[in-house]
């Protein structure tokens, strides 16, 4: 069987910051992240008391045989002489859908599931995607290639046409720029950071759909309404419009009021005052972020032979910056495919046959590495709650006790996870 290459982690987290020093993402289960050296992390803030960013490595590892340990690749070892990079970051938040809960999150959406900025049209909504536009580098700089690269206004590849939000962004001097750089180690390792953790508006002045929802929950005249339904209604007609002025913006509200302008212009721009606000947690018309997403992948160039393709690639998420360490599940992914196959694949009769847990479970269940011995305290927390002559679920939880450590404590069993 031919080797397998697979880029590690399947999916890499960084986190925007304002500063240029970052440290690395955590790389392994509950694990805290790190300086590049493996140190740990003692501040996140740097000298002038910007945000550090969080880095996401990468790393290529070769697969010989089905379930052997992965070996990592290193330039000028093993015949691979370079390792090169492709990494697409883009933001496509405002040319997508709301965000409303878990609608959508199986990659479908119904027809009448709002869109963001629901005024811009067609091709136009091409225009809503922050796309620098690929990046490609190697680690040793093979064939001219650069060992970094950024995802910056002007720094497209060649022929690439770049989109970016407009100038001008509110707050001021949140104009985005970039969505980040890529850059590597002669260790092969790719290094991904996002952006600058800008966020801003393009308007000055509008009135969003949102925003009338809030103004009239229920579509109706009750307590909740803050403007009647009749003015709701005729505001939806310039709703999620952009305007430059305050002027042009009185103007276009006294044009669908008609006769009713004077008794609500006071109470609407109380409500809808000049950018920037959010209307919505999540979904506001005309803004832009610089977080992003995209594929990872990689190609070795070999010292003899053609170039190989890395057969699994990744995926690199830019997101807000979160400083809580992982908190891991009790049950494990690991535990719940363990259940499975001794209830339904019969992996383990002595522990469950017929449909049942055993009622009397052998002092060392099959399989059961010896060379593990049970950790002080574990299955003995089962039987401190059995009593004599016991039964109902007193009997499970220390059944369910016994399954769960032979879980952990046989490795043989387990294999590679």
């Amino acid at each position: 069987m031919s080797t397998i290459y697979k880029i590690h982690p399947a999916i890499g987290v960084a986190r925007v910051g304002d500063s240029e020093d970052f440290y690395l993402g955590p790389e392994a289960a509950g694990a805290l992240p790190t300086e590049r050296d493996g140190s740990p992390v003692t501040r996140f803030r740097d000298n002038a008391n910007g945000l550090r960013r969080q880095a996401a490595r990468f790393r290529i590892y070769a697969y010989d045989t089905p379930g052997a340990p992965g070996r990592e690749i290193v330039p000028g070892q093993g015949g691979v002489k370079d390792i090169q990079w492709t990494v697409y970051l883009a933001n496509k938040k405002a040319a997508w859908y709301e965000f409303q809960q878990q609608e959508g999150a199986d990659g479908t959406y119904t027809q009448d599931h709002a869109l963001r900025n629901p005024r811009t049209l067609g091709a136009d909504r091409q225009k809503l995607i922050i796309d620098p536009g690929p990046q490609t580098i190697t680690c040793l700089g093979s064939d001219h290639t650069p060992t970094q690269a950024e995802f910056s206004k002007g720094k497209g590849p060649a022929g690439f046409t770049q989109n970016f939000p407009p100038t001008g962004l509110l707050p001021e001097n949140n104009d985005i720029t970039t969505l980040g750089r890529i850059f590597t180690d002669a260790s092969g390792a790719l290094y991904t950071l996002g952006g600058y953790g800008r966020s801003g508006v393009e308007t000055r002045y509008d009135i969003t759909s949102l925003l009338l929802t809030t103004l009239n929950p229920n579509d109706a005249d009750d307590d909740q309404a803050l403007l009647p339904k009749a003015i709701v209604h005729q505001l939806k007609k310039i709703a999620d419009l952009p305007f430059a002025t305050q002027a042009a913006f009185e103007d276009a509200i006294r044009q669908v009021l008609g006769a009713d302008y004077d008794a609500y212009i006071q109470k609407i721009e109380y409500y809808a005052y000049p950018q920037p606000r959010l209307d919505d947690y999540a979904n506001n018309s005309f803004w832009w972020d610089d977080v992003s997403d995209g594929p990872v992948t990689a190609t070795l160039i070999m010292e003899e032979g053609p170039p190989v393709e890395v057969h699994s690639p990744s995926w690199v998420l830019v997101a807000p910056p979160a400083y809580a360490p992982q908190i891991l599940n009790m049950i494990t992914l690991y535990d719940t495919m363990y259940d499975v196959f001794v209830r339904k694949g019969k992996l383990n009769p002595a522990l469950y046959s017929g449909g049942a847990v055993q009622p009397e479970l052998p002092a060392e269940l099959p399989g059961r590495d010896p060379a593990h011995p049970e950790p002080a305290g574990r299955l003995s927390v089962g039987r401190q709650h059995q009593r004599p002559g016991g039964a109902g679920a007193l009997q499970v939880h220390q059944r369910a006790g016994q399954a769960l450590q032979l879980l952990r404590l046989c490795p043989s069993a387990r294999g590679r996870q």
